[in-house]
């Protein structure tokens, strides 16, 4: 029966340690991230011809990867490409190619072909990791008179 003698003292003591830290709480508000959009690439609309347009569009897709932003990695992007490669993928596919080949070093045009509705543009790269070329895939794609990256593929 001498446990009992302290139930009180221990309710009272519990009590008010719910009180005390139910009066210190206080209400937390969330934040909403929001990232800056990156317009398209200035004057696509006004290039000659899907390899002039590439060539435009290359060095964001570079930027993107070199410095993780998604953004202006997909700037140029259909937004079919947008929806299939979204950001998370972008993430990982990122980390994977780091890990692989390393930093970018340079790149050198050497081709295009047309495959269906698709313009491949074709760049031998070089990464600091491996001597091997790379080669770096570019579909691009006329939509409302502008042209878009469908796909970018490192082989």
């Amino acid at each position: 029966m001498k446990s009992f003698k302290f139930a009180p003292f221990v309710l009272c003591i519990l009590t008010s340690i719910f009180i005390i830290s139910g009066c210190a709480t206080s209400k937390v508000e969330k934040k909403e991230i929001v990232k800056p959009k990156i317009p398209p690439t200035p004057n696509v609309q006004n290039c000659k011809n899907y390899i002039d347009a590439g060539k435009m569009m290359l060095p964001s897709l570079l930027k993107g990867l070199e410095t993780n932003n998604y953004a202006i990695f997909s700037r140029d992007f259909t937004p079919e490409a947008k929806k299939f490669f979204d950001e998370e993928k972008f993430i990982q596919a990122d980390k994977a190619l780091n890990e692989k080949l390393g930093k970018f070093k340079d790149k050198e045009y050497f081709g295009e072909y047309t495959k269906g509705k698709f313009h491949i543009l074709l760049w031998k790269a070089h990464y600091k990791k491996t001597k091997d070329d790379i080669i770096l895939q570019m579909y691009i794609r006329k939509i409302n008179g502008t042209y878009k990256i469908a796909a970018f593929l490192p082989k």
